[in-house]
C-alpha cells in the first residue's frame, strides 16, 4: 500500500499540537512498559542497568525520560515537535534525532543493547523496513503494537498477529483487554538473537 507520508506526518503533528498535555500518552506507557518487561522502581524510574537503548518513534515523551543508569539513550521521531521537546531530551541526557525509523541506518552510526517500539508501526511509512532497521541496530527488541485496527487517518497500516509474528520471527502474545484509544487488542513481545526468536 502506498502511504502519503506528508499527509500522515501532518496529521500526527496536529494530533500532538504543542505537546503541553501528554498525560494520556504517558498513562499508556505504564501499560506498554509492563508488556515490554520493564520494571518501575518506587522512585518512578526504570533502571536500564548500564544498557544503551534506541526508542524508535518515541514522540515528545519517550519512556526513556523515565530511565536512568544507562549508556547512550537515543529517540528518533520524524514529527516536527516544538523546540522545547528537544531541550527536555538534552536536559535528560537523551539524544533526539528528527528521523523516520526508515532512516536510522543512514544517520545513527552505533548499535544498541536494545531497541524499543511501542504503538509505532501503525504510523510509519514502511513498517517492514523499520523492523529490519531495528534488527540491524540491536539483538533485543521490545515491542508493543495494536492489531486489527483497520486503516484510518494517522494509522495508514493495520496488522494481524500472524503478520507481526512473521515480521519479527517469533510468536507474540496478545492482550484482548488492552487500554486502547482505537478499541483494538495488543500484540507484544521481547525478541532476541539473529533469528529474533521470542525471549
Amino acid at each position: 500500500m502506498s502511504v502519503d507520508w506528508g499527509k500522515e506526518n501532518a496529521w500526527e503533528k496536529q494530533w500532538w499540537g504543542n505537546c503541553a498535555n501528554t498525560f494520556i500518552e504517558e498513562c499508556k506507557q505504564f501499560y506498554y512498559s509492563g508488556k515490554m518487561g520493564l520494571k518501575w522502581e518506587n522512585n518512578g524510574f526504570i533502571d536500564l542497568q548500564g544498557k544503551s537503548v534506541l526508542d524508535i518513534g518515541g514522540g515528545p515523551t519517550s519512556l526513556l525520560l523515565k530511565t536512568y543508569n544507562s549508556k547512550v539513550r537515543t529517540v528518533v521521531d520524524p514529527c516536527n515537535f516544538p523546540n522545547w521537546v528537544n531541550s527536555r531530551y538534552n536536559c535528560a541526557g537523551i539524544l533526539f534525532r528528527p528521523l523516520k525509523g526508515e532512516q536510522i541506518l543512514d544517520w545513527v552510526a552505533y548499535d544498541f543493547d536494545e531497541v524499543w517500539m511501542y504503538n509505532v508501526l501503525l504510523h510509519v511509512q514502511d513498517p517492514i523496513k523499520v523492523i529490519n532497521n531495528a534488527k540491524a541496530k540491536s539483538k533485543i527488541i521490545r515491542v508493543v503494537e495494536y492489531i486489527n485496527t483497520g486503516i484510518e487517518p494517522g494509522h495508514p497500516h493495520t496488522f494481524t498477529p500472524r503478520q507481526l509474528d512473521e515480521y519479527f520471527g517469533g510468536i507474540g502474545d496478545i492482550d484482548n483487554n488492552a487500554p486502547s484509544p482505537v478499541n483494538a487488542p495488543v500484540w507484544y513481545g521481547i525478541f532476541k538473537g539473529d533469528n529474533y526468536e521470542k525471549l
